[in-house]
């Protein structure tokens, strides 16, 4: 009985100790081969759009059809979703392209941007749609910046700022007032069209945002209240929209990591 007993929990254990070994996959680094992207679609007046990478589509909207919808991310939508990027297969120079989906009402198949940019394996990037949209060329602008993270703070947040408002031609800066303790951090100097900032470690909190773009005659200023920033992550606030358009410019917030 005391051998019989002995062999069943050994048996019990093998059977516990297979189980933990296939059910969760560790990886403690990215994988060598490839880079990661993440779209947004900032063009204003511009369609929703699927994300292409040399012609391979990245982006997905669900569909009941079988065919591909014939929506794609919206005006002001990212794609993947917060502190997630999709893999690529491809490094070295490659084509970032944003199209209409194939089965639109309108002007399917038709490519809005098309970016070139070289990445390389293991690293990070953010391709944006920017600009102001080209109704009648049916064409806008973009840009592709690498994500340089900081190293892991568990203590502090960092943030950065990107700008993707061309009719600004100064640029945009961009502050933080925490909201109880009224300490101010600028998270961002004077950021032109098209860059983004180095991030900056920011204590964890809520903040009231102020981006502003020195002009003459009248500045353009930019706000967004109640923003929580978290000890251990890592954001982007990305200044989006037309400074000729009342209350269209804003500060889009995601998560990188």
């Amino acid at each position: 009985m005391k051998r019989n007993y002995i062999l069943i929990l050994l048996v019990l254990a093998a059977g516990f100790s297979s189980c933990k070994k296939n059910a969760v996959q560790e990886i403690d680094a990215p994988p060598s081969n490839g880079a990661y992207i993440r779209g947004y679609n900032f063009a204003v007046g511009g369609p929703s759009i699927n994300f292409y990478v040399n012609d391979t589509k990245i982006s997905a909207v669900n569909s009941t059809t079988g065919a591909e919808a014939p929506a794609g991310v919206a005006y002001a939508g990212i794609f993947p979703a917060n502190n997630s990027y999709a893999l690529l297969s491809s490094i070295g120079n490659v084509a970032f392209k944003t199209k209409i989906s194939s089965t639109a009402t309108a002007n399917a198949n038709a490519v809005i941007a098309d970016i070139s940019a070289t990445v390389e394996a293991g690293k990070y990037y953010s391709f944006f749609t920017s600009g102001i949209y080209d109704a009648a060329a049916k064409t806008t602008s973009g840009f592709v910046l690498e994500d340089v993270f900081p190293a892991p703070d568990t203590a502090a947040a960092y943030v950065r700022l990107v700008n993707t408002i061309p009719n600004a031609i100064n640029g945009f800066d961009l502050k933080a007032v925490n909201k109880t303790t009224a300490a101010s951090v600028t998270i961002a100097p004077v950021t032109a069209y098209k860059s983004a900032s180095t991030y900056t470690k920011v204590p964890n909190g809520v903040y009231n945002l102020t981006a502003v773009s020195t002009n003459t005659p009248t500045n353009y200023t930019i706000t967004r209240a109640d923003v929580s920033f978290s000890k251990g992550f890592v954001y982007t606030i990305a200044a989006r929209g037309n400074v000729n358009v009342a209350a269209n410019p804003g500060l889009d917030l995601t998560r990188n990591r």
